[in-house]
């Protein structure tokens, strides 16, 4: 009996192991900082906190992720590389960030959930970026 309890024990330890790095590599910066493109001189940075959007499944704002890899940055080569421009294209980051009609952009969730009656974070320029002087 104490052979396959020491035995169970070995495996839980050898298993947990193995998960807990893919656990941790799973979780995301708390904070992120999005500096503003060179284009808009009057909007300083925007700040991005993965805390309060716990709630809502990954795969929202990630859409293109397989739910296993590491999750790269939306202005990875390949997904919405294109900077400097405003232009509202899929492949730009201007267009992943203020998209009003899709749920994957920050400024389209936020209409919606405004439209919906419910909490919402920044939906304007200055509530969401810095004002520079």
């Amino acid at each position: 009996m104490k052979k396959q309890i020491c035995f169970a024990l070995a495996c839980l330890v050898v298993v947990g192991f193995a998960v807990l790095p893919t656990l941790q590599a799973q979780m995301p910066p708390s904070n992120i900082t999005y500096e503003a493109p060179e284009i808009m001189p009057r909007l300083g940075p925007s700040h991005f906190s993965h805390d309060s959007h716990y709630a809502h499944d990954c795969m929202t704002c990630h859409h293109m992720w397989d739910g296993f890899s590491e999750i790269k940055s939306c202005s990875a080569e390949g997904c919405h590389d294109q900077r400097g421009t405003m232009k509202m294209e899929g492949s730009t980051i201007y267009y992943a960030f203020h998209k009003k009609s899709s749920q994957a952009s920050c400024l389209g969730c936020h209409m919606q959930l405004k439209k919906a009656g419910e909490p919402t974070g920044p939906i304007g320029c200055t509530t969401c970026h810095e004002k520079q002087d």
